[in-house]
């Protein structure tokens, strides 16, 4: 479900107006049943929107929603210990789906270099995201012996669609109340808070992040000015691709009247890297942190650190199958244990430097994310460290990397990022930082630039290959 291609958009609207058809004609003859109407009719938009955007993927997850209904009934129904048997066979079951379709061509064709002809081609679209949703549900459920989710809310729970492809990835105590009470009657006020949050989501993606993926520039690997401007074009793009996309999300879940949580509140305002894990990503930053750090032993002295290290390493092989990707969890790893050191003397000078300082340490590590060649890596990261790459000769050698005419939308668009970044470090205290630009006069003005500036060729969202 690609929310910046037009088809989702023409699909997204036959289905609900067939759907709200129905409704109609049914709140004439049997009203009483609207509630089950409305049940049935999300989880028809959901699995419509979702087989028309890969069938196989469709197929892959209704088949994993039968197996984990199926064992947390299973593990209800018993003691303790069956309980513990049944949630350690689902979790082992879902990872390694996961890891089948995400991780055994890296493992066996890359790492080893065996050719293996059951190896996947693709990656299903949405898994790394639902897989951790189900999880929660399920280790929620069991653990805390709530009752399972019956019939349609089930099914929508885990299939509703603004937020299964890319997030955020939801939890049962905020999300299954909402699924449960639901009702496809249109309301005014869901039209009026859902269309600013599309227009901001679409114009972060289109205007922004689509403008500045097209000067990119990863081939030089000797220039340390070319390799800075691209790690913070890719910092700049990412950003606003994965923000944009989770508004778009927020905005599309409105318009069917439920709340998502906010995925990301001004990260690159932040203060330290633990700030900054604090606002970017924020539902797979909590879900890591109790479902992983927290049962591992989280803060306890003596495993901390290693704690730390432990779950940072295993969000970088989750974000991709490749050794850069171990390479920036273990740097963000390491970072978080530093700050924990450094946080206590954080006053005077260092209160000074640390939002530059941090903002630094981030956009160095996007080099380790979007450079998959490790050779190239390698040759970067020197490039970087090392006094004679900046020199005034490498410099100019960095301004020929770009012509004459693309000289000018390069400092265009990223003064227009650098705009949106300033007012979202202005309101960075908010609930929400992007609140001033859901106001309609503001909506107005974005869908008018959108219009005009939407880039010429629209790139796929960064993490639908994750």
């Amino acid at each position: 479900m690609n929310f910046s291609d037009l088809r989702f958009w023409l699909l997204l609207l036959l289905v609900l107006g067939i759907a709200l058809g129905l409704r109609w004609l049914m709140s004439k003859g049997a009203p009483d049943r609207l509630r089950g109407f409305d049940h049935a009719a999300l989880a028809c938009i959901n699995l419509t929107l979702f087989f028309s955007a890969d069938a196989r993927s469709c197929a892959i997850l209704l088949s994993e929603l039968l197996l984990t209904y199926w064992l947390i009934r299973v593990a209800l129904a018993g003691e303790k210990a069956r309980r513990v048997l049944c949630l350690g066979i689902l979790v082992l079951l879902h990872l390694a789906v996961l890891g089948y379709f995400k991780y055994s061509r890296f493992f066996i064709h890359d790492l080893f270099g065996y050719t293996w002809k059951y190896a996947p081609l693709t990656i299903p679209a949405g898994i790394s995201f639902y897989t951790f949703q189900k999880l929660a549900l399920a280790i929620d459920t069991v653990r805390n012996n709530r009752p399972l989710p019956q019939g349609f809310n089930f099914l929508n729970y885990n299939t509703f669609f603004p937020q299964l492809v890319a997030g955020p990835i939801e939890r049962r105590t905020h999300l299954l109340p909402q699924i449960e009470q639901f009702s496809l009657q249109p309301r005014l006020a869901n039209l009026e808070r859902a269309i600013p949050l599309l227009i901001l989501g679409l114009f972060y993606k289109l205007v922004l992040a689509d403008n500045l993926a097209t000067f990119e520039r990863r081939a030089f690997d000797a220039n340390a000015y070319a390799i800075w401007l691209t790690n913070l074009l890719f910092g700049l793009r990412i950003y606003f691709d994965f923000a944009g996309y989770s508004t778009i999300a927020l905005g599309l879940a409105r318009l069917f009247g439920v709340e998502l949580i906010i995925n990301f509140r001004a990260p690159y305002a932040s203060a330290s890297i633990r700030e900054f894990w604090q606002r970017w990503h924020i539902s797979l930053s909590t879900w890591f942190r109790d479902y992983l750090y927290i049962p591992m032993g989280g803060s306890r002295r003596g495993s901390h650190s290693l704690n730390l290290f432990v779950v940072f390493l295993v969000s970088g092989f989750w974000h991709g199958a490749g050794l850069n990707f171990l390479l920036w969890g273990a740097w963000h790893g390491v970072l978080m244990i530093l700050n924990g050191y450094v946080g206590r003397f954080s006053r005077g000078f260092l209160s000074v430097v640390s939002r530059p300082l941090t903002l630094l340490c981030v956009l160095f590590s996007w080099l380790f994310f979007y450079e998959n060649n490790l050779a190239a890596l390698r040759a970067k990261v020197s490039a970087l460290l090392h006094w004679r790459a900046y020199s005034p000769g490498q410099l100019k050698a960095m301004l020929t990397v770009y012509t004459a005419s693309d000289r000018v939308p390069l400092l265009f668009s990223l003064a227009f990022a650098l705009v949106f970044i300033a007012v979202e470090f202005r309101h960075r205290e908010l609930p929400n930082p992007c609140q001033s630009m859901l106001d309609w006069r503001v909506s107005c003005v974005l869908a008018f630039l959108l219009v005009l500036f939407t880039a010429g060729e629209n790139s796929p969202f960064i993490y639908f290959a994750f």
